[in-house]
């Protein structure tokens, strides 16, 4: 309920279920109390059957019975659903209640408004209470540090790209990597198209290198080509002929999943497997970022 009221910040719940965590963001305790503080009395208000008379609303009872339906049995049946199979993600299955949850904040308001003689000022001060924890959650969100490890900032993934990769090289990105990384390269000046990313003919610096996702097929819902499923062997044949000549290097950003541990890079088993074909091929892997994890460079 909080983070459909007031959002995530550090330590509000793990990764594992909080996919937008936003693990840099520090909201002092006492503003997130005054904003949690503000819900819990707005949701009692509107649980409350005293003032529902004065909105004029027919059938005002079941109407707001059914809201309130909306709102916990989805919650209620992802929780019971997640005993059985975790894969409630807080945050991002959750919203389907959202609809809810804002009409009956909105009804609580309503109701509000609607007390006698100092109804307008309560909804005023109520107004505020809200504004205030929610005004300064995102600007500390806009002002939040881009990453912190094991977090990967595509930003910072598309520099340390620019910055190395060059013409007739190889990029690969592996599972979601590439999502915001080809975002921020086409910030940079870059174009993708066709399995390339290309920078202008009329900038300083024309670049052309190969930007490949894998597995292929997630080029799909990006590029809109149709790629089939394809054996590990062929992926790789294909990535080693994409480089211009022997001497271009392929690099590799895998997905956030895979981490660094003492110097070594550990690889998810499917981008593992990848690798070991690009190895039985004739690459090999000779250095790895230490300005962004999960970067390496093979030749």
């Amino acid at each position: 309920m909080e983070v459909l009221g007031l959002g995530s910040q550090k330590g509000l719940l793990s990764y594992k279920v909080l996919p937008k965590g936003y693990p840099n963001l520090e909201f002092p305790t006492v503003v997130r109390l005054i904003g949690l503080g503000t819900l819990a009395v707005l949701g009692v208000w509107a649980a409350m059957h005293r003032g529902d008379d004065k909105l004029n609303i027919p059938w005002v009872a079941t109407r707001k019975a059914w809201l309130g339906a909306a709102l916990f049995i989805p919650l209620g049946a992802l929780w019971l659903v997640s005993l059985y199979n975790p894969i409630y993600l807080v945050g991002r299955y959750d919203f389907v209640a959202f609809p809810a949850f804002a009409l009956l904040l909105g009804f609580a308001l309503a109701k509000l408004q609607a007390v006698r003689k100092v109804g307008p000022l309560l909804v005023l001060l109520v107004g505020m209470a809200l504004f205030v924890p929610i005004g300064l959650k995102l600007v500390l969100y806009y002002q939040a540090p881009v990453s912190t490890a094991p977090w990967v900032s595509g930003r910072q993934t598309a520099q340390v790209i620019d910055a190395v990769a060059q013409n007739g090289d190889v990029v690969l990105f592996t599972g979601l990597r590439g999502a915001t990384t080809l975002y921020y390269l086409v910030r940079l000046g870059y174009q993708w198209q066709e399995g390339y990313c290309r920078s202008p003919a009329s900038s300083n610096k024309e670049r052309r290198f190969a930007c490949r996702i894998f597995p292929f097929e997630i080029e799909t819902y990006y590029m809109g080509v149709n790629h089939s499923s394809e054996p590990i062997q062929v992926v790789a044949m294909k990535l080693l002929a994409q480089r211009e000549d022997a001497t271009n290097a392929l690099w590799i950003a895998v997905d956030a999943g895979s981490i660094l541990g003492d110097g070594r890079p550990l690889f998810s088993p499917r981008d593992a497997a990848l690798v070991a074909e690009l190895e039985r091929g004739g690459l090999r892997l000779v250095s790895v970022s230490n300005v962004v994890p999960g970067i390496f460079e093979f030749r």
